[in-house]
């Protein structure tokens, strides 16, 4: 069993802050299971612009799910297709 941990070095500002009155229960995504679009779009909060989160392949977050880039998600899919559950 692995865990998605990001760095405890990690500054505040660098952590995305998930809306939960906004968006989806966050324990779902932790099934690892897509789930229905009618439960809703999961909404973060930034304080970095966007040009700075482009470079960065995993974004931290109050949600404590992986919040990974589509090229890190390509790669992950590509490269560990068991582990994501992906048959």
């Amino acid at each position: 069993m692995y865990i998605w941990k990001f760095d405890s070095c990690v500054e505040d500002d660098q952590i995305a802050e998930y809306s939960r009155d906004e968006s989806p229960d966050r324990f779902l995504f932790r099934e690892g299971k897509r789930f229905d679009s009618d439960l809703g779009v999961p909404k973060f909060e930034f304080e970095r612009s966007s040009a700075e989160l482009s470079k960065l392949d995993s974004v931290p977050n109050t949600a404590m799910v992986p919040l990974v880039s589509s090229k890190f998600a390509i790669a992950l899919r590509s490269n560990y297709p068991k582990f994501l559950g992906i048959d």
